[in-house]
């Protein structure tokens, strides 16, 4: 059984400030225990009105068997840790290039251009 849906945030009255993240809630059982999870994704991420279709894609790449339950990722040495999608090495790269982006980009302000 899974519900998943995209959640609106922090509404004030313009539609554009608004934020939006993936909402899911899912039940699976793993060797006769039963777990509940809630992430989409490792990454978890909030968007804007005008960037929501970002959240939709990503939904699309939940897998769903034929029955229409969804296939849960989870780690096998801690079961609680579970997950719809898989992070890709694509997403995990951008992550990093994002994540070091701003050193360098100080590094290129106060040492490469003021030389």
């Amino acid at each position: 059984m899974a519900e998943l849906s995209l959640g609106k945030f922090d509404v004030p009255s313009a539609s554009s400030d608004r934020s939006y993240m993936t909402e899911a809630l899912y039940h699976y059982n793993v060797s006769g225990v039963n777990y509940s999870g809630t992430r989409v994704s490792p990454r978890v991420i909030m968007l804007s009105y005008n960037l929501r279709f970002i959240l939709k894609k990503q939904m699309s790449y939940v897998q769903y068997s034929s029955d229409g339950k969804v296939k849960v990722f989870y780690n096998p040495s801690n079961p609680k840790k579970s997950f719809l999608i898989i992070a890709g090495k694509v997403g995990i790269s951008i992550t990093f290039l994002l994540s070091i982006l701003p050193f360098a980009l100080f590094y290129c302000e106060y040492y490469v251009y003021r030389a």
